[in-house]
């Protein structure tokens, strides 16, 4: 992207912009306990550092996602919290109304619950970035950081905290969520996603949250 993704801005309903870490972090500090930010393993990330959001570094350098939610697994633990909620920052359509269902299926007995989006051409593919996992994951976590994996739904098939095979529940996007999960991972996208955003927060005509194919309530 020419730069770090987290910082650059995103455009808002009321007609200010905010960096794209700070619109993650936002929706999830309405209903989670407590927000952090993961910031990798490259070392001091200006312009994050030092927000309102306290930061963590990866478990392990180089290793990808799946090394941020093993250090995420491991604050919550310490937290004595029961799990994590993974949001990537680069996923700026996403609403607290995407974990919903997600927790639900935790509180069902899950250790992950993520969803599952089909592409055009009908495959479907796993969107662990916008998911929930218990700390019972976490030896799983571990396990697969060991053996080489990088991916975060490397997990599956692993042993649970207790022993058991983790729980997996995957809920399939609707037409409208679909929309929602989608990353932002070129320049272009990016162009192309803030341009839709801009549109649609003037054709909402207020201030109210909006996300593309769904109207405000």
């Amino acid at each position: 992207m020419g730069g770090d993704k987290a910082l650059m801005e995103w455009p808002l309903a009321n007609g200010g912009t905010v960096p794209l870490f700070i619109r993650a972090a936002q929706v999830l500090d309405g209903f989670c306990e407590r927000v952090e930010i993961s910031v990798g393993s490259r070392g001091p990330r200006p312009g994050i550092d030092g927000a309102a959001w306290p930061t963590f570094p990866d478990a392990l350098e180089g290793a990808g996602p799946l090394a941020g939610l093993a250090a995420g697994l491991g604050r919550a633990a310490d937290l004595g919290l029961d799990g994590v909620l993974a949001l990537a920052c680069d996923m700026p359509f996403v609403d607290e109304s995407d974990f919903a269902p997600l927790l639900a299926l935790l509180r069902e007995g899950a250790d992950v619950a993520l969803w599952t989006v089909e592409a055009a051409d009908g495959k479907v593919w796993d969107q662990p970035l916008v998911a929930a996992y218990s700390v019972a994951c976490a030896p799983a976590v571990r396990e697969a950081l060991s053996s080489g994996a990088r991916r975060l739904v490397a997990i599956e098939g692993r042993a649970a905290a207790n022993g058991r095979q983790l729980a997996f529940a995957r809920l399939p996007a609707s037409e409208n969520s679909s929309l929602r999960l989608v990353n932002v991972n070129t320049p272009s996208d990016y162009d192309s996603a803030r341009a839709a955003a801009v549109r649609l927060s003037s054709e909402s005509g207020s201030g109210s949250p909006w996300v593309p194919g769904l109207s405000n309530s």
